[in-house]
């Protein structure tokens, strides 16, 4: 289990790397384990987004926000003895804000200029501008 500090303080750690969308996974071993592989297994791993998460940018989230990541490390046999690493975290959901009253804001982007227009609660046109680049 993770914890809500820097680098943890667990067996297990989880790290982002500099390269475009790698993290580590840290796997300190026991002591009666370490003459044989080492005091420490290092992987790194991509996480991909799937059906409308955004698993990446979770896992973004708990990292520099130093929320607690639970891990899970497990090998099942009826896949070909195959390991798997689990990770979980609780990401609050953000709602989005947005009512009538606020009006509307429109921003068009083109090849040789971006119009910007505020659209007022009834409909109305309040501001319009467009600037060439």
């Amino acid at each position: 289990m993770g914890k809500s500090q820097p680098g943890g303080g667990t067996m297990i750690k989880v790290f982002p790397l500099k390269e475009d969308g790698l993290y580590q996974l840290q796997v300190q071993l026991p002591r009666p384990l370490q003459d044989k592989y080492g005091q420490k297994i290092q992987l790194e791993f991509s996480v991909s987004d799937r059906n409308g998460r955004y698993r990446a940018t979770d896992l973004d989230y708990a990292i520099n926000s130093l929320k607690p990541i639970t891990i899970s490390i497990f090998r099942r046999e009826h896949k070909q003895d195959n390991w798997y690493v689990h990770l979980s975290t609780y990401v609050p959901e953000i709602p989005v804000v947005h009512t009538r009253k606020n009006g509307c804001l429109g921003i068009d982007f083109n090849a040789d200029s971006i119009s910007v227009t505020y659209v007022k609660w009834d409909g109305n046109i309040e501001y319009a501008r467009r600037n060439s680049v």
